[in-house]
């Protein structure tokens, strides 16, 4: 399962487009509305909603110990390894997290993709 022309085109232009803030270490922050480049490409290719990749925080166990915080379900990033394999999805994620914006993961994405 590799990433179509068509997908490929679709999150290159949006995540040129300029239009959304980018954020670092989740794949959408519910408080501040910013996406990762792969939080941003599933909602772009309709594989999530933003409210499904947001930040939640668990309720307590049953001694009262609050787990720690999960950030974006496994399911998002698991279909991300699949359809790019595993080091390119962490190779963007790293990018991202380290500062590249998203014009220049685009310019990444459109050259190594």
């Amino acid at each position: 399962m590799a990433l179509t022309t068509k997908e490929k085109k679709l999150w290159v232009d949006a995540l040129k487009s300029g239009n959304y803030k980018q954020t670092k270490g989740t794949l959408h922050n519910l408080d501040d509305g910013g996406f990762c480049c792969l939080g941003f490409g599933a909602l772009v290719l309709g594989v999530a909603s933003k409210e499904y990749m947001g930040v939640y925080e668990p309720e307590p166990d049953d001694e009262g110990e609050i787990p720690e915080i999960e950030e974006g379900p496994k399911g998002v990033y698991d279909w991300w390894r699949k359809k790019l394999l595993s080091d390119t999805a962490n190779l963007l994620t790293d990018m991202n997290d380290r500062g590249d914006t998203f014009a220049e993961i685009a310019d990444w994405i459109e050259e190594k993709l």
